[in-house]
């Protein structure tokens, strides 16, 4: 697995002749014209539905195709100001928490994985994203991109958290644990444990929402 030099602010893609392109609706701030554009349910109605029931994105995708004979170029922005990172998957497979998937191409896969009940209390929803294949992936932070090599456990703040590799297992206090933890209007963190990478955003959104309603 190797991951890209990140950019601010914007993708550029230059997409070759007879490839496909998948990016999140209100990415998409430009394109050529001849491009063909589609919006689909990605993965089929079903698990459009299921990631719906859930509150995992992405439930549409776009799907941009080059049926011209000559590559076409695309810009894309993220929803939220802050860097974009690129991750090359060569039949690999990653974790993305919901919400930080801007765009992807290749052979890739995306399926809901259960994170369980406790991950649900503490904010984080019933399910994790997955995404498996071969292909570039790219994904945003709010605020600067960090990367952070595990070989052992850590502690995290979830909301700073945006994907880890498969060598890392996640794992959320028991559930008593996580209730006593909020009735203190504690922070619950996660244990990250194993072998391999983590990627963090330097800014937390819910810190932000929690700020502006306390000082307004």
């Amino acid at each position: 697995m190797q991951s890209m030099p990140q950019s601010r602010s914007r993708i550029e893609i230059q997409l070759p002749a007879g490839e496909t392109f998948w990016a999140l609706p209100g990415t998409l701030a430009s394109l050529e014209a001849d491009l063909n554009v589609r919006t689909r349910l990605y993965g089929g109605v079903l698990h459009a539905a299921l990631r719906r029931a859930f509150s995992l994105s992405p439930k549409r995708l776009i799907e941009i195709r080059n049926n011209t004979e000559s590559s076409r170029h695309m810009l894309l922005t993220p929803p939220l100001p802050g860097d974009i990172g690129c991750i090359e998957l060569r039949n690999e497979n990653i974790y993305l928490n919901p919400g930080v998937l801007l765009a992807f191409s290749g052979k890739i896969r995306l399926r809901a994985r259960w994170a369980g009940i406790a991950s649900a209390l503490a904010g984080e929803g019933l399910l994790r994203l997955n995404a498996k294949g071969s292909g570039r992936i790219w994904y945003c932070a709010f605020g600067a991109l960090l990367q952070k090599d595990v070989a052992g456990e850590v502690r995290v703040d979830p909301s700073h958290l945006l994907a880890y590799e498969p060598g890392i297992r996640y794992q959320m206090p028991d559930l008593k644990t996580v209730i006593k933890t909020l009735a203190r209007g504690e922070t619950i963190t996660p244990v990250l444990s194993g072998s391999g990478r983590l990627f963090l955003q330097s800014r937390s959104l819910s810190s932000l929402t929690y700020w502006l309603n306390h000082t307004s």
